[in-house]
């Protein structure tokens, strides 16, 4: 039985090392006195993550793809106006505020995702799903181009859904890396208060409630293997999140840190045991 045991926890302890996280720290929630844990990564989001960036991307178009989008709408410039991409990418992103303002006052409703493309010239794009008025090609046209930025703009009529999630796809799952790379600084994806898929298009399952959330300064593998060889906590289970679920030994959990992050942890978890 112990040999059985101790040939299961290596497995998961395998399983763990060998998946991908990308975050430097991880989460532990402390439940029911610490006799259950649910051990957290906490990933970076980041768009130029092997991890994330897809993940987010994904999120992305399920939510888009649900929603009655009408048009697309491509804002581009003309690159000779602007000494470099960062210049064009931080006007534009200017003017699309001042675009947004003019287009309600003139034609009512406009709620909109933008979401930005590292072009093949090597500048910006900025494409966008829009729900709301017509607006003529020709008046749009013309306000980007007396705002500076150029006057070639796109603008067409949304057929179905699957062609809404194709064209996210393109720019948010394929080329997302490269455009966070080229612009670093600014947010790939910009949505309108109004806007169905507001947030950051992550779908996160909350903490289990009731518990006491700690943050832990270490890698998640390094401390599912603290509390699980160290401490003596048992595995009960993982999720689609990544997140394992623990619970502690009968008599308790052994009381032993070496690392300064481990005397942290392991004192939240000496005051929920004893508290």
């Amino acid at each position: 039985m112990a040999a059985e045991s101790s040939l299961l926890l290596r497995e998961k302890l395998t399983l763990i090392s060998s998946r991908e996280y990308c975050g430097k720290a991880g989460a532990v929630n402390i439940l029911d006195h610490a006799t259950r844990l649910e051990v957290v990564p906490l990933f970076c989001h980041s768009w130029g993550c092997p991890r994330c960036g897809p993940r987010k991307g994904r999120e992305w178009i399920k939510r888009i793809s649900a929603q009655k989008i009408e048009r697309f709408i491509t804002l581009t410039c003309q690159t000779t106006r602007f000494a470099n991409p960062l210049v064009a990418a931080a006007e534009m992103k200017a003017a699309f505020a001042v675009i947004v303002r003019r287009i309600r006052r003139k034609f009512g409703k406009f709620e909109y995702g933008g979401f930005w493309e590292l072009h093949k010239s090597g500048y910006p794009h900025l494409h966008i799903l829009s729900v709301g008025s017509y607006i003529p090609q020709k008046w749009l046209s013309l306000q980007w181009k007396s705002l500076g930025i150029g006057f070639i703009v796109h603008i067409s009529q949304v057929k179905s859904a699957r062609q809404c999630a194709r064209y996210v796809a393109k720019y948010l799952v394929k080329g997302a890396r490269r455009t966070w790379e080229a612009f670093p600084n600014m947010r790939l994806v910009q949505v309108s208060a109004g806007f169905d898929g507001g947030g950051n298009g992550e779908a996160v399952k909350k903490a289990a409630p009731g518990g006491k959330l700690v943050r832990v300064e270490a890698r998640f593998p390094q401390i599912v293997e603290y509390l699980m060889l160290d401490l003596g906590f048992m595995w009960v289970d993982d999720d689609d999140q990544g997140r394992v679920y623990l619970r502690a030994p009968p008599g308790g959990f052994r009381r032993v840190a070496k690392e300064p992050w481990q005397y942290k942890l392991l004192a939240q978890l000496v005051e929920a045991a004893d508290g």
